[in-house]
């Protein structure tokens, strides 16, 4: 019985999370989940407890993104680099898209996927909706990239922490067999995007440096 229980606390804590009724806010959604589990006693507390700090590392991970995230975001980090991007797109479209490419590359690898996805792809609406240009190629820029550079380093995707700890390889290791394919993938991506898109693109715009504060 307590892998079905779990299993169905699960179903329906995802499915909540994705419906989000009331506007329940995800945290407390999935917080309401875990207590299920030890409430109902499809896991123990002590297996519980275990779960956690079994995984310390990957917990201070997301707590160390989520604080720098917050902090770039203070400090409109995100409008500086997109509006970076925009400015150095020279009036081109096609520039542009690949400036978003480039730049999603850039955050994903340093800040991770996450952050990429989730504080990249509104600040590249606001600012290409600005601009008057068709949006979905360059949102779809940002998501197709944050999956696409998100093996490049090992805080590039909480999955890479659990990985890297599981099988304890060091950052020369974990380079030696996943920086070719990150950088492969990368730029597969780009030459893709490029090909698709390079007519859909292809309006000129006007960008002012001075108006450029989102």
């Amino acid at each position: 019985m307590h892998p079905a229980l779990a299993a169905l606390i699960f179903a329906v804590t995802l499915i909540l999370i994705f419906v989000r009724p009331w506007r329940l806010n995800e945290a407390w959604t999935a917080a309401a989940g875990a207590t299920a589990m030890v409430v109902t006693g499809a896991i123990s507390p002590t297996a519980a407890a275990l779960a956690i700090t079994g995984e310390w590392n990957l917990f201070l991970f997301f707590f160390g993104l989520m604080l720098t995230a917050a902090v770039a975001d203070m400090a409109r980090f995100f409008e500086w680099a997109a509006a970076l991007a925009a400015g150095a797109a020279a009036g081109s479209g096609r520039r542009l898209l690949l400036n978003v490419l480039l730049l999603g590359a850039l955050l994903t690898t340093f800040l991770s996927n996450d952050a990429t996805a989730i504080i990249l792809t509104p600040v590249v609406y606001s600012v290409v909706t600005r601009l008057r240009l068709r949006v979905m190629p360059y949102l779809f820029a940002v998501s197709f990239m944050a999956n696409a550079a998100s093996m490049t380093l090992p805080i590039s995707n909480p999955i890479n922490v659990l990985t890297g700890d599981e099988l304890h390889a060091s950052l020369g290791v974990y380079e030696n067999h996943l920086l070719t394919a990150s950088l492969a993938s990368i730029a597969i991506t780009v030459a893709v995007f490029i090909a698709i898109f390079w007519r859909t693109v292809d309006r000129p715009f006007a960008f002012d440096w001075r108006a450029a504060h989102v």
